[in-house]
């Protein structure tokens, strides 16, 4: 469903091994250290952003198109489960609602 940010997890993760792979080759790993430890980072960094967008991205899109209720829905449940969503974030738990309505004590006058 989100081939692009596949593409860019996939172009970078890429582009880091090529990195390491080339030090190697060269016998400078330990003097690339540096270089390495900013494409290790950099990657890291921009895999974050890219499933931290994704995960956003199949939120608004279910908040818009997931009503069941709505026949023209069912096209959009169908593409769901037909595709692959990319790389996201587990979804985190859902808040009880018993937490947010803990009464406090009230002061007596």
């Amino acid at each position: 469903r989100h081939p692009n940010y596949s593409g860019e997890m996939l172009l970078w993760t890429a582009s880091l091994f090529a990195a390491i792979a080339c030090a190697a080759i060269e016998g400078s790993l330990v003097t690339s250290g540096g270089w390495l430890l900013a494409s290790v980072l950099g990657a890291i960094g921009i895999n974050f952003v890219l499933v931290q967008a994704t995960t956003g991205l199949e939120k608004r899109q279910a908040e818009k198109y997931g009503d069941p209720g709505n026949p023209e829905n069912a096209k959009y449940k169908e593409w769901v489960e037909s595709s692959w969503k990319g790389v996201t974030f587990p979804p985190k738990p859902a808040a009880s609602s018993a937490e947010g309505s803990e009464s406090k004590p009230e002061a007596s006058p």
